[in-house]
């Protein structure tokens, strides 16, 4: 997660724009396996119609967001053991 010292306006899916301040990029490498694409594809899943992570987006502190990350994870390997 980059936190930008100015926001940015961003084109939003609705053709509005919004002022954006923080930044999370999601990298893969090229060759990765099916199960590491399956966790990226969860993770990128919390930041749609997730009210509990814009709200920490926008006003959390980093160790907040991180927390909410871990646990969420966790949660999700937890599942997949099943």
């Amino acid at each position: 997660m980059f936190s930008l010292e100015q926001p940015i306006l961003i084109e939003t899916m609705d053709h509005t724009k919004m002022p954006v301040d923080r930044i999370v990029l999601l990298l893969v490498p090229e060759k990765f396996s099916q199960e590491g694409l399956e966790v990226i594809s969860y993770i990128s899943t919390l930041f749609v119609d997730n009210q509990q992570m814009i709200q920490l987006l926008e006003h959390g502190a980093n160790e907040e967001i991180t927390s909410y990350f871990v646990q969420k994870l966790l949660s999700y390997l937890e599942t997949r053991k099943k």
